[in-house]
């Protein structure tokens, strides 16, 4: 909880701008201040750039699909960035079950908010599918009522972790594929990977790059 907290205060601080913030660092240090006024130059520079905006910012609302959604972090994230989910797939029927009731229990409180009758969320929805078949995944996609521009997924980490026995051919390592090659046909404007550092160093990571 004292991690939490720090952490937690330091993001409402905007303190973690920087790249080399760590616990129990010196955040007057001239490496760190420096850090910020570059993050903040290069923040100002994409606003002010004329026609660089992405087609989904000036269009007003974002829409997203998060795969390998588990719990709902991702879309939690979303959320509070005023992304909208409109589908979310996970393999594991479990993590379908807890995804559904915790982001009812926050849509329940964002019904609470001020103005929120006038403005409501389009239709979002989980799905307990295979993320491999990505050609069924692309024809729920295209059944959305509004076309996404963001993906998001969290390929399983056992195959790229270095905690792990690394097995050859683990067939989790397929997942990375499948969502690359969903993204190149829904022709979204941003693809977000999360994954273990390990991951960088396997051969999916460079396929994916090229």
């Amino acid at each position: 909880l004292e991690d939490m907290r720090w952490w937690c205060g330091r993001i409402d601080r905007g303190e973690l701008r920087g790249s080399r913030i760590f616990r129990d660092d010196d955040l007057s240090g001239a490496d760190v201040q420096a850090d910020l006024r570059v993050a903040d130059a290069a923040h100002v520079a994409y606003s002010e750039a004329a026609g660089d905006t992405p087609a989904s910012e000036s269009a007003g609302r974002t829409y997203c699909v998060d795969l390998c959604c588990g719990a709902g972090g991702f879309s939690l994230g979303a959320r509070m960035a005023n992304v909208f989910v409109l589908l979310a797939v996970d393999g594991c029927k479990l993590a379908i079950e807890t995804y559904r009731a915790g982001m009812a229990a926050a849509a329940a409180e964002d019904a609470q908010l001020p103005g929120a009758a006038n403005d409501p969320p389009p239709p979002h929805r989980a799905e307990c599918h295979d993320i491999t078949d990505w050609r069924h995944l692309l024809e729920l996609i295209s059944q959305l009522p509004h076309k996404p521009q963001l993906l998001v997924a969290s390929p399983p980490c056992q195959p790229f972790s270095t905690s792990g026995r690394g097995l050859a051919g683990d067939p989790r390592a397929d997942v990375v594929a499948s969502v690359v090659e969903l993204a190149m046909a829904m022709q979204v404007d941003t693809l977000l990977i999360e994954n273990v550092p390990g991951f960088i160093n396997s051969p999916q990571f460079a396929a994916m790059c090229s």
